[in-house]
């Protein structure tokens, strides 16, 4: 009786220890507001601003010039250390991955990968979802006696959820959902009481070869005779069938790969012949010559634009030696109308839809 009683009161601490985890977790978060969004009446005109908040994604505020592209990121390495108002965290690169050394203090440590500048308000993170593009919080041993030396990879931070992320249509319609816009690589650590951050490292400078996902370009198909795909990366093209019986079939003399008008992504209250979407977009892996769904991280960051899901999405470096847009298969400067292109005679072209940003095209390719 005594030992049930001792395991349930083990059990029932370590339950208490797990919810003050998951409350204290989020508590570096001011709020879960994105960045200004970009409709089809804003898109064109200069967006006013008094500070880079109020900018659409990928923007900053310049003053009477309103939100532009930016051709350089001010962003101290001390950004998180001053923003927290914490002790300084040791966060080193290692021959393979990265360490942390966490103070006895800590309960977890939060990592992020940042692609844009984060902005504190009260010492948390005011735009957690555009700063930021995948994390991960690492528990800690409650019962250490002493600091932690934690290592880590970057395959090791996740995407945040669809329902926290803030989508590249705020500034850029890009072809695939949840694509997130880049600014600039930075790795950052962050150590967490059950009441406060404690300590934060210093924002590490990373270069795109290092993302785990760099430089895979898919292949565009997996039934190639003359070489075998099995295992390599491949793009899913969307396929559109039909409703039927409430579920997505393929339609009558194969799928279409196309089509105009808006489909159903659920058949169960739908009537016969809605057209559906039967395979969604996506990377995948080949096997038998089919491309099949795999969950894939889209590249953050291309090396090359040739890739047949490539278009509008970052790459590197850009003219200016940043991330820039894919268009037309060249890595491209982002601007927001002909003046933030050089030299004079480049214009500023844009994705389909509505955008406020947009890609320098040179005098030479405008010619007919």
């Amino acid at each position: 009786m005594v030992s049930r009683l001792k395991a349930q009161r083990v059990s029932i601490l370590g339950l208490l220890w797990l919810v003050l985890l998951s409350c204290q977790e989020h508590q570096w978060q001011r709020d879960q507001t994105c960045h200004a969004p970009c409709v089809e009446a804003s898109c064109t005109a200069i967006h006013p601003c008094a500070a880079d908040v109020d900018c659409p994604l990928g923007t900053g505020c310049f003053g009477d010039r309103g939100c532009r592209p930016r051709t350089s990121i001010d962003l101290p390495s001390n950004a998180l250390v001053k923003g927290f108002g914490a002790g300084e965290l040791e966060l080193t690169r290692q021959a393979e991955g990265f360490s942390v050394e966490a103070p006895k203090a800590a309960v977890n440590v939060s990592c992020g990968l940042f692609v844009g500048s984060p902005e504190f308000v009260g010492g948390a993170i005011q735009n957690f979802q555009a700063a930021i593009a995948r994390y991960h919080v690492f528990p800690l041993d409650p019962s250490r006696t002493g600091g932690s030396v934690l290592g880590l990879g970057l395959d090791d931070l996740k995407p945040l959820p669809e329902s926290e992320a803030c989508h590249v249509e705020a500034a850029l319609n890009a072809g695939s959902p949840g694509f997130t816009l880049v600014e600039s690589l930075r790795l950052g650590c962050w150590a967490a009481s059950l009441q406060r951050v404690v300590a934060a490292s210093q924002l590490l400078n990373l270069d795109p070869s290092e993302l785990p996902e760099y430089d895979t370009t898919p292949l565009e198909s997996c039934n190639q005779a003359a070489t075998p795909t099995d295992g390599s990366v491949c793009v899913r093209s969307p396929q559109i069938g039909v409703c039927e019986n409430h579920q997505c079939r393929a339609a009558a003399g194969g799928t279409s790969t196309g089509g105009a008008g808006s489909r159903s992504a659920d058949c169960s209250a739908q009537s016969d012949g809605v057209p559906c979407q039967l395979v969604a977009p996506g990377r995948g892996h080949c096997y038998a010559g089919n491309c099949l769904k795999d969950s894939i991280l889209p590249p953050l960051v291309s090396a090359s634009c040739s890739g047949p899901d490539s278009e509008w999405s970052n790459c590197f470096p850009s003219p200016l030696g940043m991330v820039g847009s894919c268009f037309n298969q060249l890595c491209r400067q982002r601007c927001h109308d002909d003046s933030d292109c050089m030299p004079d005679g480049a214009a500023c072209v844009f994705p389909p839809g509505p955008s406020y940003l947009g890609a320098c095209k040179s005098a030479t390719e405008q010619a007919p």
